[in-house]
């Protein structure tokens, strides 16, 4: 009888699903392998920036900028939602402000990491970007691990960059030279020396010497002038020298430049002080008056052209002249590989806002589709390739930078970097000892080291 009801059964479906078969399609006819793609028609993802125009520019405008609104486009024939680029603070202000009336606030906040990225953050107000489906942090179309430490808030990763698109990313800790000042006065260029694995402080200092003794009267040359009011170079002769800002030892994280190797980068750098090797200066110096060999600064002084919107800059690419970018040179306790720029907290990236009111997991879909390269054409590694850089080696150092910077955790010690570096200054100058300015610094870095460094940072490193 059980046999019967369940052939009688049988042959009540197989009837049922011909007599469908001709007005509805059968679920076992459709692909097994069709992408379905999300819907967020209606929804509206909104970029706040401080340099809109930069980001978004006018159709026409730039060859990046039709990329980008391509870009847009694209993602509202794909998902049917909107995205737009609006001007906003670099900061928090206004996010906490908008949250507080009730009022929807933007998705993501291009700002500087002092100044929006931290504070957002304290408020707890930013998603972490490994919680956002669709955001794989090991994807360098976000940026590298190494230049996203300035966005890395207690040990995990909250800001990212548009490493993929035609925007270069900035560093701290570059050199560039005057490849035709120091060609014309048969001085040995800097990329010499690093194809040789020389270029260390002994050459740096030659090089230096070999400039000021070309300087007449009539044509005043300027061996080397920094931007950085010698706080960066403080940071990046110490890395060269195989120290890092802060350290583990014996289980306890300690200002690493407190140590005999950081006394002989202050001593070293006095004695090109002393000896007018070495002085502060303007980027006009470089670019325009053509005046000096070496110029250290943030690496966005050689690689920013941005026409007609900065017309008339003082940025290495005005000017009417072969240059050249490389790191610093390395010490008696460094080697080549120490030579990278460094990452800190006065650099902007992006930051994802928790409190738009769009679902975390469409934040994630779009931003992971708005990130892609723009096309196959490189990103901003081949435009400064093909037309900022003169040399491949230019390229290939500028990359190293950034898959290997240092950081100098002016996050964790904002309290306290500023003054610290402002201390160090003065041995640079002749106005203390090496040794007076750390002993200087040492017990209010070190408190500060223990209230906000509590990981054991070799590890991290």
């Amino acid at each position: 009888m059980k046999k019967i009801i369940c052939l009688l059964l049988i042959t009540v479906l197989s009837f049922s699903m011909i007599s469908c078969s001709g007005t509805q399609e059968e679920v076992f006819d459709r692909p097994l392998d069709a992408v379905y793609e999300a819907d967020l028609t209606g929804l509206t993802f909104r970029w706040g920036s401080s340099w809109p125009q930069q980001l978004l520019p006018e159709s026409g405008f730039s060859n990046a900028g039709d990329k980008t609104i391509q870009r847009v486009n694209d993602l509202k024939a794909k998902y049917g939602c909107d995205f737009t680029v609006e001007a906003w603070e670099d900061g928090s202000s206004k996010i906490m402000q908008t949250i507080a009336a009730g009022l929807p606030t933007i998705d993501l906040l291009d700002s500087h990491s002092e100044n929006g990225g931290i504070q957002c953050y304290k408020a707890n107000l930013l998603y972490c970007l490994e919680d956002i489906p669709n955001i794989n942090i090991e994807d360098e179309k976000w940026g590298t691990k190494a230049f996203l430490q300035y966005g890395r808030y207690d040990q995990r990763y909250y800001g990212f960059y548009q490493f993929a698109w035609e925007f270069p990313p900035e560093l701290a800790g570059a050199m560039l030279f005057n490849n035709e000042l120091l060609a014309i006065n048969g001085i040995t260029n800097p990329h010499e020396y690093q194809e040789d694995g020389v270029w260390n402080w002994e050459n740096f200092e030659n090089l230096l010497l070999a400039v000021q003794a070309t300087s007449t009267p009539d044509q005043q040359l300027y061996p080397w002038v920094s931007l950085e009011a010698s706080r960066g170079d403080i940071h990046s002769f110490m890395y060269t020298n195989g120290l890092q800002t802060v350290v583990n030892k014996n289980g306890k994280n300690t200002f690493g430049y407190d140590c005999p190797e950081g006394i002989e980068v202050l001593e070293f750098l006095n004695r090109l002080w002393e000896a007018k090797l070495y002085t502060t200066g303007s980027a006009s110096q470089f670019t325009f008056d053509e005046a000096v060999a070496i110029q250290s600064s943030e690496t966005y002084y050689a690689t920013h052209f941005y026409d007609s919107i900065n017309s008339g800059t003082d940025y290495a690419p005005y000017g009417d002249f072969e240059y050249g970018l490389v790191g610093y040179p390395y010490g008696p306790n460094g080697s080549p590989e120490d030579t990278s720029a460094f990452v800190h907290k006065g650099r902007r990236l992006n930051w994802v806002i928790a409190y738009s009111g769009n679902a975390v997991e469409d934040i994630g879909l779009v931003l992971d589709f708005m990130f892609e390269p723009l096309d196959d054409s490189g990103g901003w590694k081949t435009w400064v390739g093909d037309s900022i850089f003169y040399h491949e080696q230019d390229l290939e150092n500028y990359i190293y930078f950034l898959d290997n910077a240092n950081y100098n955790y002016s996050i964790e010690l904002n309290d306290v970097i500023n003054k610290v570096q402002d201390t160090i200054v003065k041995a640079i100058q002749g106005k203390s000892t090496a040794t007076q300015v750390l002993s200087e610094v040492r017990d209010q870095i070190q408190a500060e080291i223990d209230e906000h460094i509590t990981w054991n940072v070799d590890e991290q490193n």
